[in-house]
């Protein structure tokens, strides 16, 4: 009786270590549960509130090149009509020739007949017979629209017959002073002009982004899918989840839905952002493989950690269990020979000190996953992961990737760019952003220097250098001087060259220089302004101007900056010419 009390007594602590090890690993489970949860839904979030910033740019861009367009169209049409309310064939061919001079993206700009018969077009003079819209789907649309008290119209797309490839139809009614339709200017815009704008967006590498319009029909769309034919894309309206979703919403501003795309696959998240003037909406289609994939990538290593832990965790509780076992089989002699009140009481300590022992080896547990990377050989898989584990605890992400450009490790894709070109895209993409007060005059010779770089990062820089200009004017009038040109390294100022240690190794570089009229820089602070985080209430951004150092840095490029106070500043890059040709 006595020795079966004893072991019953032995076996209590043991059974208490079993129930601390189970609760333990269950609240290892249900956290790393919680943990993995939450983390999806930060991913999720993050993605989405990342979406929103990048359609925020686009849907400016886009909005502003419409408004831009509707705006000459306008103008076009108080040029062209009468006092009578007719129009002089020949004088309004000649501002139709002018406006399609001015406007080279553009073709099949024309002047219609509110039944649909082309007077002429810019390429058709007065006195041939050109075709008719009488019969055109999208025409009768338009003209549908029309009643419905729209004066512009994105209309559906179709296929030119002239040129024979898919087109955004853009039309401008003329109406007299009794509000009825007079005549129509109409103008194409290729399905890939719009395509050549996001092709090097880095979000189109995993998703798609498009534009499409309230009846559901694409007017532009990236990357295409090679399968259905652009038929099956372009004619026939959406019917999936995103456009759903907007017509019983009543056409949100913003927002994101998750469910299939016909064209891409089952389980997309679409994102997506109102145009402010048109009844377009801006979308990406992001794969949730995607947002899987990204989401892993960064909880991969915690769940590697969350192993180790119950590997370590279950080896030292075999270990503590079999020397309690090997301990308790000793004591059960010396246990006979004491009275049961003194076994009691042996038990209670021996509890005492399994609890304290246990305690004790968790902090060696934890000792020994700070002491992994010691015994580890150094650049071993293991060790590159728990030392990225223990630097992602510490770090933001955004300021990351900033800093990590700023050092120019920022990987980039190299491709052979015309700067000129690139400049020209990004003055584009910024002009909606350009206060009112800032006039902005470009000097860009086309073709200009040709360079191999990131096409990203060089909007990037563009972007930066305009940015910080037009803030150095703050609420001033003032103007911004872009210019383009193609230098000796002989003509590289050694004065304020950024980084200090660059050296010209080429013969020719491509200058970018973006000079401006603003408030000027103190000389103490000219060697300052691409320290990051430096700023002053003029000039500087945090990182931005670092940021810009180190990708014309990681170019093999430099910078030189002049400036005075009261009078402004002038930013120069340069980056080594390419002696490739760029492919047309």
């Amino acid at each position: 009786m006595l020795t079966r009390h004893i072991t019953e007594s032995v076996y209590h602590p043991i059974r208490s270590l079993n129930l601390v090890v189970s609760a333990l690993a269950l609240l290892l489970t249900i956290y790393a549960s919680v943990f993995s949860w939450q983390s999806w839904q930060d991913e999720k979030r993050n993605l989405i509130y990342d979406l929103q910033n990048i359609m925020t740019l686009e849907e400016r861009a886009v909005d502003a090149y419409f408004s831009h367009l509707e705006r000459d169209m306008l103008a076009l049409g108080v040029n062209i009509i009468g006092t009578d309310e007719q129009i002089d064939i020949e004088h309004t061919f000649t501002l139709v020739k002018q406006f399609s001079e001015g406007h080279t993206e553009l073709f099949d700009i024309s002047v219609i007949r509110d039944d649909g018969q082309i007077l002429f077009a810019a390429e058709a003079p007065p006195g041939q017979t050109p075709p008719t819209f009488v019969l055109e789907p999208s025409f009768q649309k338009f003209r549908n629209e029309i009643r419905e008290g729209q004066p512009v119209s994105i209309g559906q797309p179709y296929v030119c017959s002239i040129h024979n490839e898919w087109t955004i139809p853009f039309r401008y009614v003329i109406s007299n002073k009794e509000g009825k339709l007079k005549y129509i200017i109409s103008a194409n815009l290729p399905i890939g002009m719009l395509q050549n704008y996001w092709k090097d967006a880095p979000f189109t590498k995993i998703g798609a982004l498009g534009l499409i319009r309230d009846d559901g029909f694409l007017v532009g769309r990236y990357p295409v899918p090679e399968e259905p034919q652009l038929e099956e894309i372009y004619g026939i309206p959406r019917k999936g989840t995103l456009i759903t979703y907007l017509m019983q919403h009543q056409f949100p501003q913003n927002g994101y839905v998750r469910g299939p795309s016909i064209l891409d696959g089952p389980d997309y998240l679409n994102s997506f952002y109102r145009l402010e003037h048109f009844p377009i909406t801006l979308f990406i289609a992001t794969p949730m493989s995607e947002i899987r994939t990204e989401w892993w990538n960064k909880v991969k290593v915690p769940y590697l950690l969350t192993v180790v832990l119950f590997v370590g965790g279950f080896f030292v509780y075999r270990l503590t269990l079999q020397r309690e076992r090997t301990r308790e089989a000793e004591r059960i002699e010396w246990e006979r020979q004491r009275m049961q009140i003194e076994k009691a009481e042996s038990l209670n300590r021996m509890a005492d000190a399994i609890a304290h022992h246990f305690n004790n080896q968790l902090d060696v547990v934890v000792c020994y996953l700070n002491l992994v990377l010691d015994v580890l050989p150094l650049g071993s898989d293991e060790s590159e992961r728990l030392i990225e584990a223990m630097k992602a605890s510490h770090r933001a992400a955004d300021v990351s990737r900033q800093m990590l450009t700023y050092l120019g490790q920022a990987p980039g894709k190299l491709e052979l760019q015309d700067i000129s070109e690139t400049c020209h895209k990004g003055l584009l993409m910024l002009q909606a952003f350009i206060p009112k007060n800032v006039s902005v005059e470009p000097v860009i010779p086309f073709p200009g220097p040709t360079i191999r770089a990131s096409m990203s990062q060089m909007h990037q820089i563009f972007t930066s250098l305009v940015t910080n200009a037009w803030e150095s004017i703050s609420d001033n009038k003032g103007t911004i001087t872009i210019s383009v040109k193609t230098v000796s390294a002989a003509d590289i100022s050694l004065s304020h060259r950024f980084p200090i240690n660059w050296r010209p190794n080429e013969n020719l570089y491509a200058c970018l220089e973006v000079a401006d009229t603003g408030s000027g820089i103190t000389n103490a602070d000219i060697d300052k302004v691409f320290d990051p985080f430096f700023t002053t209430k003029f000039v500087g951004r945090g990182l931005d101007l670092p940021v810009a150092l180190g990708v014309v840095s990681a170019h093999g490029g430099g910078l030189t900056v002049e400036s005075e106070v009261g009078k402004g500043s002038i930013f120069r890059v340069f980056l080594p010419v390419s002696a490739e040709a760029v492919s047309v």
